[in-house]
């Protein structure tokens, strides 16, 4: 497993450099702005593309598993770069699922069979929620923050919520929203006018 997290972390980096060959000066700034409060202002200012992706990697914002504030970024409107969103997401997917493969793997191996009932749909569930997460924009999030707050999310943990997969981890947790639960999530999804993406849930995990 080591090998494997040491192969995906190098892999990581490569993408990385290769989103940060295609991100114009005044995409940076855009970059820089919305990496304000992640990444002290001092060491922000003075940053390259890449430099910036490697501090967000380090500050665990990002990881290969975890493409999420990145894609964000880059699918907001101001930088509007969908197709290097679309790679980082991809990226992070195979590698969840290749991890949870090997994990599911190596469990069955010591508890014969009995592992298996209960793996397949709450991945599915977590795949399918940041797939969403990824395709939102930040004010497609704060909408539906607003939404919740004082209901489902209390103001405590408002500053908490940072992209969408943050919100539905938190929904989740308080069962709110789950993979036989899904009505909040698509009430969500409607205030904000993403059909497609509520058509996903409900085909899914109707």
């Amino acid at each position: 497993m080591a090998n494997f997290e040491e192969s995906s972390e190098s892999k990581f980096k490569e993408l990385l450099e290769a989103v940060a060959a295609n991100i114009t000066p005044n995409e940076l700034s855009t970059l820089k702005r919305l990496c304000s409060g992640k990444i002290a202002e001092g060491r922000l200012c003075k940053m390259e593309t890449g430099d910036l992706f490697i501090a967000l990697l380090n500050a665990n914002i990002i990881s290969p598993k975890n493409t999420t504030f990145l894609a964000t970024c880059l699918r907001s409107p101001a930088i509007g770069k969908k197709t290097l969103a679309d790679k980082l997401t991809t990226f992070s997917q195979e590698i969840s699922n290749t991890s949870q493969g090997q994990a599911g793997s190596s469990f069955e191996g010591h508890k014969g069979q009995a592992a298996q009932p209960s793996s397949q749909t709450i991945p599915a569930f977590k795949t399918l929620l940041k797939e969403i997460s990824d395709d939102l924009s930040p004010n497609e999030v704060e909408e539906m923050k607003n939404l919740v707050i004082g209901v489902q999310l209390p103001r405590k943990d408002e500053h908490e919520i940072k992209n969408g997969m943050d919100l539905f981890i938190h929904l989740e947790k308080t069962g709110a929203i789950s993979d036989t639960k899904v009505d909040l999530l698509v009430r969500l999804l409607t205030s904000i006018g993403r059909q497609p993406l509520v058509d996903k849930v409900k085909g899914a995990f109707r």
